[in-house]
C-alpha cells in the first residue's frame, strides 16, 4: 500500500502564521504537522508517500532533505506554478503510483483517532473504487450515502445545490473527514481539465463503481487547519503521542 499526504494548501485560515511558512510546517504540539501525519502513516507499514506542494514548496523540500525522508520513500508532486485543487493534485500525482496497490490519502491538517488498520481492511472487504472516512457532524457540503453506506450523492446545504447519481428514497447526510482510500482505477474517471475537485471524479464513478463511507462517529475529529483549533489539536497529540511517534 502506498500513501498521499495533501500538503499543497495556502493556509488562508491560518493567517498571519503561513504568510511566510507552508501550512504543513506549522507546529502541532512543537512538531510540524507533516511530520506528524508522516509518522502516523509509517506506524501503519506504509513507507512510499506522495507529498503534493504549492504554497513555500522549496521549504517542505527543505525540511524533508533535512529529515533524510524520515528514512522511508517519500515523492514530491510540486503544484507550486498552479494550485491544483484535491482531484488536480491526485491526476498530477498519479504517475508516481506505479501498480495497482490501494492508495491512502490524508489531508496534512487533520488530526483524528480513527481507526485506520480497520478502515483499510474494510476498503479491501468491499472492493471497492474508493472508501471516504465520514461521520456525524454540522458542515457546509455533505457526502450523501444509502442505507449500505454506497456514495449516491452531494449537497452543498448553503447554496441548495444537491447532485443525486443515485436515486434512492432516502439518503444519510455524512461530513468527509479528510482522509480517504483509492484504487488507481479511480484515475481513469479524471476529466480532461487540470484544476477540479476530486469530489467530481467520485459522482462520476459512483454510478457504475462502488464507493463507500466508513462512518466513525466516536472518538476525536480535528481540523487544525483553523487557527482556534491548532491548540485543542496540540493537546490531542500531546494525549495520543503514539499514534504519531
Amino acid at each position: 500500500m502506498k500513501a498521499m499526504i495533501f500538503a499543497a494548501g495556502i493556509g488562508s485560515r491560518l493567517m498571519p502564521l503561513t504568510s511566510d511558512c507552508p501550512k504543513a510546517l506549522i507546529p502541532v504540539n512543537d512538531k510540524p504537522m507533516l511530520q506528524l501525519i508522516i509518522q502516523r502513516i509509517i506506524n501503519l507499514g506504509i513507507n512510499n508517500i506522495v507529498v503534493n506542494t504549492h504554497h513555500y514548496s522549496g521549504k517542505i523540500k527543505e525540511f524533508l532533505k533535512k529529515n533524510n525522508n524520515f528514512n522511508i520513500h517519500i515523492d514530491i508532486s510540486d503544484e507550486s506554478l498552479q494550485l491544483l485543487d484535491t482531484g488536480g493534485g491526485l491526476k498530477k500525482a498519479a504517475p508516481l503510483f506505479k501498480d495497482n496497490d490501494p492508495i491512502l490519502i490524508h489531508n496534512v491538517d487533520i488530526f483524528t483517532d480513527i481507526n485506520l488498520p480497520e478502515m483499510i481492511e474494510f476498503h479491501k472487504s468491499t472492493n471497492a473504487m474508493a472508501t471516504l472516512a465520514v461521520r456525524k457532524r454540522k458542515t457546509r457540503r455533505y457526502f450523501l450515502f444509502d442505507g449500505s453506506k454506497r456514495l449516491v450523492g452531494w449537497e452543498n446545504v448553503i447554496t441548495g445545490k444537491k447532485i443525486l447519481t443515485i436515486k434512492n428514497s432516502s439518503t444519510d447526510k455524512l461530513a468527509f473527514s479528510g482522509i480517504q482510500i483509492i484504487q488507481p482505477t479511480l484515475f481513469s474517471r479524471f476529466p480532461s481539465k487540470k484544476v477540479f475537485s476530486i469530489v467530481e471524479a467520485y459522482l462520476n464513478a459512483t454510478t457504475s463503481q462502488p464507493i463507500y463511507g466508513f462512518e466513525h462517529n466516536e472518538g476525536t475529529w480535528i481540523d487544525a487547519g483553523k487557527a482556534e483549533f491548532l491548540e485543542p489539536a496540540s493537546n490531542f497529540v500531546r494525549t495520543n503521542n503514539s499514534l504519531y511517534t
